[in-house]
């Protein structure tokens, strides 16, 4: 029997939640709380590689400013999911080995901005060359830009079944 994987398309600015696919489950704790790899403010990846596009070789799956990593079931918020959040790219940088963008979240919901405030260096990764890691874009030289751009994105949740928004 194959196991049929789903993906999650995320097209034109419009988020597909996949709570919303029938049969669809993601993986939980036996307490039933969702097991995340990581959380962030997810944005669409055309819109953003339009404005910005990227210079380096290998690309995330999911454009995204990451709000914890491996956090445990506590980290994943699941009242926040969907939530969206204004998010200003206010600079950019580039070393060839990472490209990313430093960003500034506005959020309406106080929890999450909360837990944007505790992020040491709000980035998106763009894109890495093939000997780097994304993680390290975080410590790129960010040149601010003329005119800040302004986005919308939501929070989400990814886990080993994909992505929750």
């Amino acid at each position: 029997v194959r196991k049929r994987r789903r993906i999650v398309y995320i097209l034109q600015a419009q988020f597909i939640c996949v709570r919303s696919m029938p049969g669809f489950r993601f993986r939980r704790y036996n307490d039933g709380m969702l097991i995340p790899i990581y959380t962030g403010i997810f944005l669409d990846n055309a819109q953003v590689y339009g404005l910005f596009p990227p210079q380096l070789s290998v690309r995330p799956s999911h454009l995204h400013v990451t709000l914890s990593y491996r956090g445990g079931a506590e980290s994943a918020h699941e009242e926040l999911i969907g939530e969206v959040v204004k998010v200003r790219i206010v600079a950019y940088g580039n070393n060839n080995k990472n490209e990313g963008l430093k960003v500034e979240l506005m959020a309406e919901n106080p929890k999450l901005q909360k837990l944007f405030d505790a992020v040491k260096v709000p980035h998106i990764s763009l894109s890495a060359s093939r000997d780097a890691k994304m993680v390290n874009t975080g410590f790129l030289e960010f040149t601010p830009l003329e005119k800040p751009v302004e986005l919308t994105g939501r929070y989400g949740v990814v886990t080993r079944s994909g992505l929750l928004i």
